[in-house]
Protein backbone atom coordinates (compact mmCIF):
# COMPACT_ATOMS: atom_id res chain seq x y z
CA UNK A 1 0.00 0.00 0.00
CA UNK A 2 2.66 2.50 1.09
CA UNK A 3 4.40 1.71 -2.67
CA UNK A 4 1.72 2.52 -4.28
CA UNK A 5 0.86 5.43 -2.61
CA UNK A 6 4.37 6.58 -3.24
CA UNK A 7 4.81 5.55 -6.85
CA UNK A 8 1.51 7.91 -7.55
CA UNK A 9 3.00 11.01 -5.56
CA UNK A 10 6.30 10.51 -7.97
CA UNK A 11 4.26 10.05 -10.72
CA UNK A 12 2.43 13.52 -9.78
CA UNK A 13 5.43 15.47 -9.16
CA UNK A 14 7.14 14.63 -12.75
CA UNK A 15 3.59 15.66 -14.39
CA UNK A 16 4.13 18.85 -12.14
CA UNK A 17 8.00 19.42 -13.21
CA UNK A 18 7.28 18.54 -17.02
CA UNK A 19 4.20 20.98 -17.20
CA UNK A 20 6.81 23.68 -15.28
CA UNK A 21 9.44 23.15 -18.49
CA UNK A 22 6.73 23.12 -21.19
CA UNK A 23 5.88 26.36 -19.50
CA UNK A 24 9.46 27.89 -19.52
CA UNK A 25 10.16 26.63 -23.22
CA UNK A 26 7.28 26.58 -24.51
CA UNK A 27 7.48 29.38 -27.74
CA UNK A 28 6.18 32.81 -26.98
CA UNK A 29 5.62 33.87 -30.37
CA UNK A 30 2.79 30.87 -30.82
CA UNK A 31 0.94 32.61 -28.20
CA UNK A 32 0.21 35.99 -30.23
CA UNK A 33 -2.91 36.65 -31.39
CA UNK A 34 -2.74 35.64 -34.95
CA UNK A 35 -3.53 38.84 -37.41
CA UNK A 36 -6.37 39.38 -39.26
CA UNK A 37 -5.92 38.60 -43.06
CA UNK A 38 -6.89 42.53 -44.05
CA UNK A 39 -3.91 43.47 -41.99
CA UNK A 40 -0.72 43.95 -43.75
CA UNK A 41 2.76 43.06 -42.58
CA UNK A 42 5.91 45.11 -42.79
CA UNK A 43 6.34 45.37 -46.91
CA UNK A 44 9.27 45.64 -48.67
CA UNK A 45 10.40 49.58 -48.83
CA UNK A 46 12.23 49.21 -52.58
CA UNK A 47 8.47 47.12 -53.86
CA UNK A 48 6.26 49.80 -56.21
CA UNK A 49 2.69 49.49 -54.68
CA UNK A 50 -0.28 49.80 -56.86
CA UNK A 51 -3.46 52.07 -55.66
CA UNK A 52 -6.60 51.76 -57.19
CA UNK A 53 -8.76 54.77 -57.01
CA UNK A 54 -12.42 52.91 -57.38
CA UNK A 55 -15.24 54.36 -58.90
CA UNK A 56 -14.11 58.46 -59.09
CA UNK A 57 -15.92 60.85 -61.02
CA UNK A 58 -14.44 62.03 -63.89
CA UNK A 59 -13.85 65.91 -62.00
CA UNK A 60 -11.37 64.54 -60.13
CA UNK A 61 -9.04 64.30 -63.25
CA UNK A 62 -7.24 61.21 -62.32
CA UNK A 63 -7.58 60.02 -65.60
CA UNK A 64 -3.94 61.66 -66.24
CA UNK A 65 -1.95 61.84 -63.04
CA UNK A 66 0.70 64.53 -62.33
CA UNK A 67 4.09 62.92 -61.92
CA UNK A 68 4.64 62.79 -58.26
CA UNK A 69 8.17 62.74 -56.68
CA UNK A 70 7.14 60.48 -53.51
CA UNK A 71 9.56 59.34 -50.85
CA UNK A 72 8.53 55.69 -52.14
CA UNK A 73 7.40 53.91 -54.64
CA UNK A 74 3.96 53.88 -55.79
CA UNK A 75 1.83 53.83 -59.20
CA UNK A 76 -1.69 54.90 -59.36
CA UNK A 77 -4.59 53.81 -61.11
CA UNK A 78 -8.27 54.28 -62.09
CA UNK A 79 -8.63 50.74 -64.05
CA UNK A 80 -11.33 48.56 -62.00
CA UNK A 81 -9.85 45.94 -63.83
CA UNK A 82 -6.82 45.78 -61.54
CA UNK A 83 -8.57 45.77 -57.83
CA UNK A 84 -7.71 42.14 -57.45
CA UNK A 85 -3.56 43.00 -57.85
CA UNK A 86 -3.60 46.09 -55.98
CA UNK A 87 -2.07 46.59 -52.63
CA UNK A 88 -4.76 49.61 -51.83
CA UNK A 89 -8.25 50.76 -53.48
CA UNK A 90 -9.37 54.06 -52.14
CA UNK A 91 -13.01 53.55 -52.59
CA UNK A 92 -15.45 56.81 -53.55
CA UNK A 93 -18.72 55.89 -51.43
CA UNK A 94 -21.01 58.63 -52.46
CA UNK A 95 -23.54 55.73 -54.35
CA UNK A 96 -25.95 58.73 -55.78
CA UNK A 97 -23.30 60.26 -57.53
CA UNK A 98 -22.45 57.27 -59.17
CA UNK A 99 -25.83 55.64 -59.75
CA UNK A 100 -24.57 52.35 -57.77
CA UNK A 101 -26.66 50.58 -56.45
CA UNK A 102 -23.98 47.44 -55.56
CA UNK A 103 -20.31 47.69 -55.11
CA UNK A 104 -18.43 44.89 -57.56
CA UNK A 105 -15.39 44.53 -55.25
CA UNK A 106 -14.17 41.32 -53.52
CA UNK A 107 -11.34 42.36 -50.52
CA UNK A 108 -8.21 39.82 -51.44
CA UNK A 109 -6.07 38.77 -48.47
CA UNK A 110 -3.68 41.78 -47.34
CA UNK A 111 -5.51 44.37 -49.69
CA UNK A 112 -5.64 47.96 -47.82
CA UNK A 113 -9.03 49.45 -48.70
CA UNK A 114 -9.69 53.26 -47.72
CA UNK A 115 -13.11 54.82 -47.18
CA UNK A 116 -13.32 58.07 -49.41
CA UNK A 117 -16.46 60.39 -48.36
CA UNK A 118 -16.56 64.29 -49.25
CA UNK A 119 -20.25 64.78 -48.49
CA UNK A 120 -21.68 65.10 -45.26
CA UNK A 121 -23.61 62.48 -43.81
CA UNK A 122 -27.12 63.22 -44.51
CA UNK A 123 -26.26 63.95 -48.10
CA UNK A 124 -23.99 60.52 -48.86
CA UNK A 125 -26.11 57.69 -49.83
CA UNK A 126 -23.50 54.59 -49.33
CA UNK A 127 -26.17 51.96 -48.90
CA UNK A 128 -23.92 49.63 -51.05
CA UNK A 129 -21.09 49.86 -48.52
CA UNK A 130 -23.17 48.92 -45.45
CA UNK A 131 -21.71 46.62 -43.44
CA UNK A 132 -18.32 46.46 -45.49
CA UNK A 133 -14.97 46.61 -43.69
CA UNK A 134 -12.52 49.50 -44.46
CA UNK A 135 -8.85 49.67 -43.03
CA UNK A 136 -8.69 53.34 -43.50
CA UNK A 137 -10.41 56.44 -43.52
CA UNK A 138 -10.20 59.33 -46.01
CA UNK A 139 -12.44 62.37 -45.17
CA UNK A 140 -12.28 65.82 -44.52
CA UNK A 141 -12.81 64.61 -40.35
CA UNK A 142 -9.84 65.95 -38.73
CA UNK A 143 -10.11 62.18 -36.99
CA UNK A 144 -10.11 60.35 -40.58
CA UNK A 145 -6.47 58.10 -41.13
CA UNK A 146 -5.92 60.51 -43.86
CA UNK A 147 -7.60 64.09 -43.93
CA UNK A 148 -8.73 65.56 -47.58
CA UNK A 149 -11.03 68.10 -46.52
CA UNK A 150 -12.26 71.39 -49.02
CA UNK A 151 -9.89 74.25 -46.60
CA UNK A 152 -6.32 74.10 -46.36
CA UNK A 153 -4.86 76.99 -43.91
CA UNK A 154 -1.04 77.01 -43.81
CA UNK A 155 1.07 79.88 -42.49
CA UNK A 156 2.73 81.93 -45.66
CA UNK A 157 6.59 80.88 -46.28
CA UNK A 158 7.00 84.71 -46.36
CA UNK A 159 4.74 86.89 -44.49
CA UNK A 160 3.95 90.35 -46.47
CA UNK A 161 6.47 92.67 -46.48
CA UNK A 162 6.01 96.04 -44.70
CA UNK A 163 4.91 97.87 -48.05
CA UNK A 164 2.98 94.88 -49.32
CA UNK A 165 1.01 95.48 -45.81
CA UNK A 166 0.88 99.28 -46.54
CA UNK A 167 -0.64 98.93 -50.61
CA UNK A 168 -2.82 96.57 -49.53
CA UNK A 169 -4.71 98.39 -46.04
CA UNK A 170 -4.76 100.84 -48.55
CA UNK A 171 -6.63 98.48 -50.87
CA UNK A 172 -8.97 97.24 -47.95
CA UNK A 173 -9.92 100.77 -46.97
CA UNK A 174 -11.14 102.08 -50.59
CA UNK A 175 -12.90 98.91 -50.73
CA UNK A 176 -14.89 99.55 -47.55
CA UNK A 177 -15.88 103.54 -48.46
CA UNK A 178 -17.06 101.86 -51.91
CA UNK A 179 -19.38 99.22 -50.32
CA UNK A 180 -23.22 99.99 -50.23
CA UNK A 181 -24.67 96.79 -49.17
CA UNK A 182 -24.75 94.65 -46.28
CA UNK A 183 -24.91 90.90 -46.11
CA UNK A 184 -25.50 88.80 -49.51
CA UNK A 185 -26.31 84.82 -49.76
CA UNK A 186 -25.86 83.29 -53.14
CA UNK A 187 -27.88 79.51 -52.92
CA UNK A 188 -30.27 76.91 -54.54
CA UNK A 189 -30.38 74.16 -52.59
CA UNK A 190 -33.56 75.69 -50.39
CA UNK A 191 -34.56 73.31 -47.88
CA UNK A 192 -31.99 71.29 -46.03
CA UNK A 193 -31.06 69.63 -42.41
CA UNK A 194 -29.72 72.51 -40.82
CA UNK A 195 -32.68 74.99 -41.73
CA UNK A 196 -30.22 77.50 -42.65
CA UNK A 197 -32.98 79.20 -44.63
CA UNK A 198 -34.85 79.45 -41.22
CA UNK A 199 -31.82 81.25 -39.76
CA UNK A 200 -31.78 83.49 -42.83
CA UNK A 201 -35.44 84.45 -42.34
CA UNK A 202 -35.16 85.72 -38.78
CA UNK A 203 -31.88 87.39 -39.97
CA UNK A 204 -33.95 89.34 -42.30
CA UNK A 205 -36.34 90.83 -39.71
CA UNK A 206 -33.02 92.63 -38.06
CA UNK A 207 -30.61 93.31 -40.95
CA UNK A 208 -30.50 93.54 -45.11
CA UNK A 209 -30.15 90.06 -46.79
CA UNK A 210 -29.96 89.95 -50.32
CA UNK A 211 -30.76 86.32 -51.42
CA UNK A 212 -29.66 84.84 -55.16
CA UNK A 213 -30.49 82.31 -56.74
CA UNK A 214 -32.95 79.52 -57.25
CA UNK A 215 -34.05 80.57 -53.19
CA UNK A 216 -34.17 83.98 -53.49
CA UNK A 217 -35.69 86.79 -55.38
CA UNK A 218 -32.60 88.09 -56.94
CA UNK A 219 -30.31 87.57 -59.72
CA UNK A 220 -27.08 88.50 -61.10
CA UNK A 221 -26.46 86.60 -64.09
CA UNK A 222 -23.29 84.27 -64.04
CA UNK A 223 -21.30 82.91 -61.32
CA UNK A 224 -18.42 84.85 -62.04
CA UNK A 225 -20.14 88.12 -62.21
CA UNK A 226 -21.67 87.23 -58.69
CA UNK A 227 -18.52 86.85 -57.51
CA UNK A 228 -17.49 90.18 -58.40
CA UNK A 229 -20.37 91.88 -57.32
CA UNK A 230 -20.17 90.60 -53.63
CA UNK A 231 -16.83 91.37 -53.30
CA UNK A 232 -17.22 94.74 -55.03
CA UNK A 233 -21.10 95.88 -53.09
CA UNK A 234 -21.32 93.50 -49.88
CA UNK A 235 -19.40 93.70 -46.69
CA UNK A 236 -20.70 90.19 -45.38
CA UNK A 237 -21.35 86.99 -47.05
CA UNK A 238 -23.38 84.25 -45.44
CA UNK A 239 -21.27 80.95 -46.04
CA UNK A 240 -23.96 78.71 -44.23
CA UNK A 241 -23.41 74.83 -44.43
CA UNK A 242 -26.80 72.68 -45.40
CA UNK A 243 -25.65 70.33 -43.15
CA UNK A 244 -24.51 71.25 -39.43
CA UNK A 245 -21.47 67.79 -38.87
CA UNK A 246 -18.71 67.06 -37.63
CA UNK A 247 -15.63 69.51 -38.77
CA UNK A 248 -17.50 69.84 -42.21
CA UNK A 249 -16.62 72.98 -43.69
CA UNK A 250 -17.06 73.13 -47.55
CA UNK A 251 -15.72 74.91 -51.17
CA UNK A 252 -18.58 77.52 -50.13
CA UNK A 253 -16.59 79.13 -47.23
CA UNK A 254 -13.05 78.29 -49.55
CA UNK A 255 -13.85 80.57 -52.25
CA UNK A 256 -15.02 83.54 -50.16
CA UNK A 257 -11.43 83.44 -47.60
CA UNK A 258 -9.67 83.09 -51.01
CA UNK A 259 -11.07 86.56 -52.59
CA UNK A 260 -10.59 88.15 -49.26
CA UNK A 261 -12.96 91.09 -50.03
CA UNK A 262 -16.00 90.33 -47.97
CA UNK A 263 -15.72 89.15 -44.73
CA UNK A 264 -17.70 85.89 -44.70
CA UNK A 265 -20.90 84.54 -41.79
CA UNK A 266 -20.50 81.06 -41.18
CA UNK A 267 -23.13 78.72 -39.68
CA UNK A 268 -21.98 74.49 -39.40
CA UNK A 269 -20.85 72.01 -37.53
CA UNK A 270 -16.76 72.44 -38.17
CA UNK A 271 -14.54 73.98 -35.33
CA UNK A 272 -13.76 77.36 -37.34
CA UNK A 273 -10.69 78.50 -35.14
CA UNK A 274 -8.98 75.13 -36.83
CA UNK A 275 -9.89 75.30 -39.89
CA UNK A 276 -10.04 78.97 -40.80
CA UNK A 277 -6.75 81.37 -40.70
CA UNK A 278 -7.11 83.74 -36.85
CA UNK A 279 -10.11 86.08 -36.73
CA UNK A 280 -11.22 85.61 -40.66
CA UNK A 281 -14.92 84.45 -40.03
CA UNK A 282 -17.54 85.59 -37.81
CA UNK A 283 -19.44 82.80 -36.62
CA UNK A 284 -23.28 82.35 -35.63
CA UNK A 285 -22.37 80.30 -32.59
CA UNK A 286 -20.92 83.07 -30.95
CA UNK A 287 -24.16 84.68 -30.86
CA UNK A 288 -27.63 84.24 -28.68
CA UNK A 289 -29.61 84.68 -31.73
CA UNK A 290 -29.96 86.13 -35.25
CA UNK A 291 -30.95 89.03 -33.50
CA UNK A 292 -27.63 89.84 -31.18
CA UNK A 293 -25.67 88.97 -34.61
CA UNK A 294 -27.35 92.16 -36.91
CA UNK A 295 -26.91 94.27 -34.03
CA UNK A 296 -23.02 92.94 -34.00
CA UNK A 297 -22.78 93.09 -38.02
CA UNK A 298 -24.11 96.72 -38.02
CA UNK A 299 -21.55 98.17 -35.91
CA UNK A 300 -18.84 96.30 -37.15
CA UNK A 301 -19.88 97.50 -41.01
CA UNK A 302 -19.41 101.23 -39.59
CA UNK A 303 -16.17 100.58 -38.17
CA UNK A 304 -13.55 100.72 -41.24
CA UNK A 305 -10.13 99.58 -39.13
CA UNK A 306 -12.28 96.86 -37.18
CA UNK A 307 -13.49 95.23 -40.40
CA UNK A 308 -10.31 95.91 -42.25
CA UNK A 309 -8.47 93.79 -39.65
CA UNK A 310 -10.63 90.59 -40.38
CA UNK A 311 -8.85 90.97 -43.24
CA UNK A 312 -5.34 90.94 -42.80
CA UNK A 313 -5.17 87.44 -42.10
CA UNK A 314 -3.74 87.26 -45.67
CA UNK A 315 -0.55 88.89 -44.59
CA UNK A 316 0.47 85.88 -42.20
CA UNK A 317 -1.68 83.15 -43.60
CA UNK A 318 -2.85 81.53 -46.61
CA UNK A 319 -6.10 78.96 -47.41
CA UNK A 320 -6.41 76.53 -50.74
CA UNK A 321 -8.04 73.28 -51.79
CA UNK A 322 -6.17 70.70 -50.62
CA UNK A 323 -5.17 67.85 -53.19
CA UNK A 324 -5.54 64.44 -53.19
CA UNK A 325 -2.62 63.37 -50.82
CA UNK A 326 -1.04 60.39 -53.24
CA UNK A 327 2.52 61.03 -51.71
CA UNK A 328 0.82 60.77 -47.93
CA UNK A 329 -1.14 57.26 -48.66
CA UNK A 330 1.89 55.93 -49.89
CA UNK A 331 4.16 56.68 -47.94
CA UNK A 332 1.18 55.14 -44.75
CA UNK A 333 1.17 52.49 -47.63
CA UNK A 334 5.09 51.50 -46.69
CA UNK A 335 4.51 51.54 -43.33
CA UNK A 336 4.14 48.77 -40.60
CA UNK A 337 0.55 47.87 -40.28
CA UNK A 338 -1.50 48.97 -37.45
CA UNK A 339 -2.17 47.23 -34.28
CA UNK A 340 -5.77 48.56 -34.23
CA UNK A 341 -8.82 47.00 -35.51
CA UNK A 342 -10.24 48.05 -38.75
CA UNK A 343 -13.91 49.42 -39.17
CA UNK A 344 -15.76 46.66 -39.63
CA UNK A 345 -18.64 49.23 -40.89
CA UNK A 346 -17.45 52.40 -42.11
CA UNK A 347 -20.49 53.37 -43.18
CA UNK A 348 -22.01 53.68 -39.45
CA UNK A 349 -18.75 55.35 -38.00
CA UNK A 350 -19.05 57.91 -40.76
CA UNK A 351 -22.66 58.27 -39.77
CA UNK A 352 -23.44 57.53 -35.98
CA UNK A 353 -23.29 60.71 -33.55
CA UNK A 354 -21.21 62.80 -35.95
CA UNK A 355 -24.30 65.37 -36.42
CA UNK A 356 -26.90 67.51 -35.35
CA UNK A 357 -30.33 69.25 -35.21
CA UNK A 358 -30.03 73.33 -34.86
CA UNK A 359 -29.99 74.81 -31.56
CA UNK A 360 -30.65 78.39 -32.86
CA UNK A 361 -34.04 78.53 -33.94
Amino acid sequence: MRRNLLFFLGCALLAVWCSFWLFLTYPKHLNKKTPKLSQRFMSDPNKEMMILFYDFPSYYELASLPSLNCKQKCKFSIQSNLSQSADAIVVFTHDHILGRTKLDLVKRPGQTWIFFAVESPPYSNQNSLRGKSFDWTMTYRLDSDIFFGYIKTSKRATPASASERKTDIERMKESFRKKTKMVAWMVSHCNTESRREKYVEELKRHIQVDVYGGCGTLKCGNWSFCDQMVGRDYKFYLSFENTLCKDYASEKLLKILQKRDTVPIVRGGADYKTVCPPDSVINTADFSSAAELANFLKTLANKEEAYTNMLKWGWEYEVSQPKLPFCELCEKLHEAPMDREPYTDAVKWWNDGTCHRPQDL
